[in-house]
């Protein structure tokens, strides 16, 4: 054989080079363990981990991107429909002041996309910033998250609605529980004694029995009776109400009448003759239980509202 030996043929029929990594299918010595694919991965996914953590706040990234693009908070606001004070709080990092935390990550995903952020790291960078867990996949970098059921609800509702009627509510059963406290407080009422009762009202009865016999009865008074006689050459028209008291109850009647010469009618009461209206009061001559009464006018006068009554009754002799 010659000095020099032939290097060995691998199995693919083809000659080495020397010192050629492929050749060799071995890392050479000078190749560092980052060239492998795992450890190539993992430095990756480090250096995310160190973007992460870095000491910039994502409120001060969103703060930040603002200024660049030299708009005001009043502007944002109108372009992604979030309250002036809710972008306040993202640039602050002030998620404990947002109406719910529920809704942290959707005004940042609706502010980082209005300011051209990379949405994802925001999202990822607030998780790592509040403390949430997360894991490495692959060559990805993901973020457990809880998936919540989100209800579109206005957070005023509480406020408005709730609140005030659990106020109400707790008043009225402090009211109640008060009211029901005075009520045991309070004397119980005097029991009745049905026996005692009966006795009072027997004898209230026997009472009222004793002075109504006492009391003298009531003597009806005698009728009186008028007397109207038309002189012989004078006719008379008359308007008389009669009233007399008939078992303690008023009875009144009206007569309506003319007396031709000469003639006569007698009427009885027992309280009074009413002369509503007379004509000719000088024509007639009256009498009252057969006593002379004055005359009440001159011939072709007209009377009006003429009593006469017991006190008109003449004292002394009878004509």
């Amino acid at each position: 054989m010659n000095d020099e030996q032939k290097e060995p043929m691998d199995s693919s029929g083809e000659q080495p080079v020397d010192g050629s990594p492929e050749g060799s299918g071995r890392p050479s010595a000078g190749e560092s363990a980052e060239s492998q694919p795992g450890e190539r991965a993992a430095g990756a996914t480090g250096e995310k981990l160190a973007s992460l953590k870095g000491e910039e706040t994502v409120g001060e990234i969103l703060f930040a991107a603002r200024e660049r693009l030299a708009q005001t908070l009043e502007f944002m606001s109108q372009e992604t429909k979030i309250p002036k004070q809710t972008l306040q709080y993202l640039e602050t990092d002030n998620y404990d002041a947002l109406p719910a935390k529920v809704y942290a990550k959707s005004f940042l995903r609706a502010y980082a996309t209005a300011l051209g952020l990379d949405i994802q790291y925001i999202l990822n960078k607030y998780e790592v910033q509040t403390g949430q867990t997360h894991r490495s996949k692959g060559d990805h970098w993901e973020i457990e998250t809880e998936v919540v059921e989100e209800k579109l609800r206005s957070p005023n509702v509480l406020k408005r609605y709730v609140i005030p009627a659990v106020i109400v509510v707790a008043l009225v059963l402090l009211v109640v529980k008060l009211a029901g406290r005075k009520e045991e407080k309070a004397e119980l009422p005097r029991q009745i004694d049905l026996k005692e009762e009966l006795l009072e009202s027997k004898s209230a009865l026997a009472e009222e029995s004793t002075m109504r016999k006492s009391e003298p009865a009531e003597t009806p008074a005698e009728p009186m009776e008028l007397s109207i006689v038309a002189n012989p050459t004078d006719s008379c028209w008359f308007d008389l109400m009669t009233v007399s008291i008939v078992e303690q109850q008023p009875e009144t009647t009206i007569n309506r009448f003319t007396l031709p010469p000469g003639r006569a009618r007698s009427f009885q009461a027992t309280e009074e003759f009413y002369f509503i209206k007379v004509g000719n009061a000088g024509g007639f001559v009256m009498e009252l239980n057969n006593s002379k009464l004055p005359t009440l006018g001159r011939k072709g006068k007209v009377i009006t509202n003429y009593r006469i009554t017991r006190e008109n009754l003449p004292k002394g002799k009878k004509d």
